[in-house]
């Protein structure tokens, strides 16, 4: 990852392989009894609009677009208790061949991921393939005008409606895919409208051959999903004739090019694409586009952030693979909204401070096994004389397999702690683990420890990253058939 300046980034490409989740569109929403009730205005009209907690999810006619869309809004928590607050507002695009709901419906996770921060999160219908674009011609389709939807009247239309910061300090946009596309476009066409602009694996280079074919190949059959016929040329133009006059499409509408993002904060995110065929082709063919643009903003000295290879995707979380797929769109929203919200404002509220003192309940064994659970065999030695302090400690002892001793504790999450204990074993000991790991199962923080003859002290140093509990462990794998034991006592966890 790097921190560098450059300009706004662009968004994703679509294929065939670029499918992401399916939208689930209702036809109705039920009148809500609670929540803003949505007025018309700048060309939308509100058909139906219900709420379910914090989302108000509604259907609308546009006079830009032809058809009824879906919009999705995640108000922040307490936005009716205090009426006079207003918010930033983040405008969030899916990709093609989905609908806003891909954010919402998992394994899409906006609510979730969002719901900790004071901004109101808007997810407008971009079509299935409709490229944030204004098409140049599409016979009974018309209108097509993706672009004068969401920059004309959806923006103002939402400021009407809601109490939005309603200026470009107080909103950023961001996208996965083609929706990564949209965001940059957007961020570079209208400037006064953004000050924050994201793309999430964004085909962001009208100029690679990749992103040129998925545009042009809307336009060399039927538009998904209504079997309707879409002339060449829709939706650039015929003079943008597929591969023939490719500078001047690159001219209009690429990110790439930087142009007017000068006073915009950029964030790019992609992956390497581990996958040999579909996300994983797909990500590693969106993946040199971002690079064209980070090169172009570090050039140009604009401010953005560039994250990008997660080869160890465990530290973002959510099951990223560093392929073209929604639990890294996830994990890439969830990285990147405190940058976001530090420029645009609705930043989570600090967590709770962690508790003082040992985190670890019974750290002596005191009380025998108590709050200590066994993987394998484990006990407590109850007044034998094996304790480092006390009366008592606990042990493992077998011939084979994995076995420990291990509580599960409540912690503060992000949050650096220190575990200790003391442990002694028999001499045969080779494979002994002291340490942190996560209920599921993974390490956060561990120590390796190999014969100890007489009680030593270890010591883990750990961040708890978004885990408010875990679980403290003593354990050892035995040499083959050989019996094995190992002695524990005095654990201690603290914040710090």
């Amino acid at each position: 990852m790097q921190l560098t300046s450059v300009k706004p980034l662009i968004t994703s490409v679509t294929t065939t392989a670029l499918v992401i989740a399916a939208l689930a569109v209702p036809s109705t929403f039920a009148r809500a009894a609670t929540g803003p009730v949505f007025q018309n205005g700048f060309g939308i009209s509100v058909l139906n609009q219900s709420v379910s907690g914090r989302e108000i999810d509604l259907t609308v006619n546009t006079t830009a677009v032809s058809g009824q869309h879906q919009i999705i809004v995640l108000l922040p928590e307490g936005y009716a208790a205090n009426p006079t607050a207003r918010y930033p507002a983040l405008y969030l695009m899916h990709g093609a061949l989905a609908g806003p709901s891909a954010w919402t419906v998992a394994p899409g996770a906006a609510n979730q991921i969002t719901d900790p921060y004071s901004l109101i999160t808007v997810i407008p219908d971009g079509g299935v393939k409709g490229w944030e674009l204004n098409w140049s011609s599409c016979s009974q389709l018309c209108p097509q005008n993706w672009e004068t939807f969401h920059l004309d009247q959806l923006v103002p239309w939402i400021d009407q409606n809601l109490r939005t910061i309603a200026n470009r300090s107080g909103r950023a946009i961001a996208g996965l895919s083609m929706g990564g596309f949209g965001s940059m476009h957007y961020a570079e066409d209208r400037p006064d409208l953004f000050s924050y602009a994201a793309a999430f694996s964004g085909a962001v280079d009208t100029g690679n051959f990749t992103t040129e074919s998925a545009i042009y190949g809307e336009e060399t059959g039927v538009v998904p999903g209504s079997g309707t016929p879409v002339p060449p040329g829709s939706i650039m133009g015929p003079e943008y004739a597929p591969f023939n006059q490719r500078a001047l499409a690159v001219a209009d509408v690429n990110p790439a090019n930087i142009a007017h993002l000068t006073n915009t904060t950029v964030a790019l995110y992609v992956g390497i694409g581990n996958g040999s065929s579909g996300d994983g082709i797909v990500e590693s063919a969106v993946k040199p586009q971002n690079d064209l643009m980070a090169s172009n903003m570090a050039a140009a000295g604009i401010h953005y952030w560039y994250s990008q290879d997660h080869v160890n995707s465990a530290d973002l979380g959510w099951g990223c693979d560093n392929n073209h797929d929604q639990m890294c769109w996830n994990a890439y929203l969830a990285d990147d909204l405190p940058r976001m919200t530090a420029v645009i404002g609705g930043a989570a509220p600090p967590p709770p401070p962690p508790p003082p003192g040992n985190a670890v309940a019974d750290p002596g064994f005191e009380s025998g096994l108590g709050p200590w659970v066994c993987n394998g065999q484990c006990g407590a030695d109850l007044g034998l004389g094996n304790a480092h302090s006390g009366a008592n400690n606990g042990w493992v002892r077998n011939t084979s397999g994995w076995n420990d001793i291990h509580q599960t504790v409540s912690v503060a999450a992000n949050t650096n702690y220190t575990l200790t204990g003391w442990v002694r074993t028999s001499a045969n000991n080779n494979a002994g683990y002291f340490g942190v790991r996560t209920t599921s199962g993974a390490v956060i923080g561990e120590q390796e420890y190999n014969a100890l003859g007489g009680y030593t002290q270890l010591t883990v140093h750990l961040n708890t990253g978004s885990n408010t509990s875990v679980q403290v462990y003593g354990g050892l794998w035995p040499p083959s058939n050989q019996d094995t034991w190992a002695q524990f006592d005095d654990f201690s966890l603290t914040a710090g």
